[in-house]
């Protein structure tokens, strides 16, 4: 008996394809997450948005040998593996050029990106950042009303009769609220290559 895909193989399959719109989403959910790696690593905000285009460029012609049956494979730690040699090219490129005073050591600068591959705190760390940059753009396919319903009971904890008397809705409008923008949460989640 064969499996269906998994929404992250089908997302994967539109990325090969080259679908702008699973492009799109990739990169909106995953440059934040390598710009604060290539900030980290020590780079002014111009040359990380370059290496970041880098990255980015990398993956693209890459992505069709990232092959995530693979046991243990996961794309968080390709891509940070992607931006580690991004960087390395990057202070490569940038030897013999004047550097700045007080330069720090290159090696520093690449483990500033973290190996999620083998450092659980890293992936831990990774996946919160993720749902944190998901989340910003679920918020965007809600009304206010519903959005606010979700954050006060999923995320401040509190009570739906609470919520439903500050926002002047049913209870039952606030449990329809909170659903939806988990299943959404999921989907968009679900779809992302892990």
């Amino acid at each position: 008996m064969t499996q269906s895909p998994s929404l992250s193989s089908q997302f994967l399959l539109r990325l090969c394809e080259m679908q702008a719109s699973a492009w799109s989403r990739l990169v909106e959910s995953f440059s934040p997450i390598v710009y604060a790696w290539c900030r980290r690593a020590g780079l002014p905000g111009h040359d990380a948005a370059d290496v970041v285009q880098d990255v980015f460029a990398t993956v693209a012609r890459k992505i069709h040998q990232f092959d995530h049956q693979r046991p243990g494979a996961s794309f968080s730690a390709w891509l940070a593996t992607i931006t580690r040699t991004r960087l390395a090219d990057f202070f490569r490129r940038r030897t013999g050029q004047p550097q700045a005073t007080g330069g720090s050591d290159a090696l520093a600068w690449l483990q500033a990106v973290p190996d999620l591959e083998h450092d659980e705190d890293s992936r831990s760390q990774f996946q919160a950042k993720l749902i944190g940059r998901v989340l910003e753009m679920v918020e965007e396919e809600f009304e206010p009303r519903t959005w606010q319903a979700f954050r006060m009971t999923a995320i401040e904890n509190r009570s739906a009769a609470e919520v439903a008397q500050q926002l002047s809705i049913s209870i039952a409008s606030v449990y329809q609220a909170r659903c939806r923008v988990l299943r959404r949460l999921k989907q968009r989640l679900g779809e992302l290559p892990q």
